[in-house]
């Protein structure tokens, strides 16, 4: 799959752990200085089959009480199952398949009540910006378009995903812990990255802020998975299927 299309796709599976790690490779691609050039390119597929579809309406999992219907899981499961495929993970697994999209829509609903609860907001500025950021990876709009039909996406969908992403992100400024990062965490991940690469790895003060970046995005990543449990220990979930 092309960069701009993993870019795309990356906006649909968009967890702020997943927006870490894909900002962890840029910057270990930064420090490498490698360019990988893919000389064919998958086609990948999120259809499901009927047996994996659920009714519309149906009442798939509660969240203190507000309910995640079968519309809502139809298109996250297109959407885990098309994360799935782009990692190399059995994607002919559905119960994992499904577990794992229970977890990324209840995991949503408790973000989303927490960004109510303290009445964030995303600025229409900010997502039309963030939209044509995506847009302007394509050649054209036509290409746009057809990225959009594979990932069973509307226009109105992907800003409403964008729209949930901007919000989240703020709460996660606001609620996360700032990190801070050693010098002796600094040398540790270099000599890790000097055994794995040789001689590909400039000095480490070239590439002292990638790495800076790296080790902050995993620590915020742990600090968000644990606030992630949390909220759910501290709140009312049933899931229903």
């Amino acid at each position: 799959m092309s960069k701009k299309n993993l870019f795309i796709a990356g906006v649909v599976c968009s967890t702020f752990l997943l927006a870490a790690c894909n900002n962890e490779e840029e910057a270990v691609e930064e420090i490498t200085e490698e360019v990988t050039e893919e000389t064919t390119e998958e086609s990948v597929s999120s259809e499901t089959t009927e047996a994996e579809i659920v009714e519309s309406d149906a009442v798939v999992a509660t969240v203190n009480g507000e309910e995640i219907t079968g519309s809502k899981y139809n298109d996250m499961y297109s959407q885990t199952l098309l994360m799935f495929q782009q990692n190399g993970q059995d994607a002919t697994d559905e119960a994992m398949v499904q577990e794992q999209t229970l977890s990324r829509l209840i995991e949503q609903e408790l973000l989303m009540q927490e960004v109510e609860t303290l009445g964030i907001e995303a600025p229409s500025s900010e997502i039309e910006e963030r939209l044509e950021q995506i847009k302007s990876q394509f050649e054209n709009e036509e290409q746009f378009e057809e990225q959009l039909a594979q990932l069973d996406l509307t226009e109105q969908a992907l800003e409403d995903q964008l729209a949930y992403e901007i919000r989240v992100n703020k709460y996660i400024e606001q609620e996360v812990p700032e990190v801070e990062i050693d010098e002796n965490e600094v040398q540790a991940y270099y000599d890790q990255l000097v055994s794995q690469q040789g001689e590909q790895v400039p000095a480490l003060e070239e590439v002292r802020d990638q790495i800076e970046e790296v080790l902050m995005n995993q620590r915020r990543q742990t600090n968000f998975a644990s606030m992630i449990e949390i909220l759910k220990e501290e709140s009312e979930i049933e899931t229903l299927i």
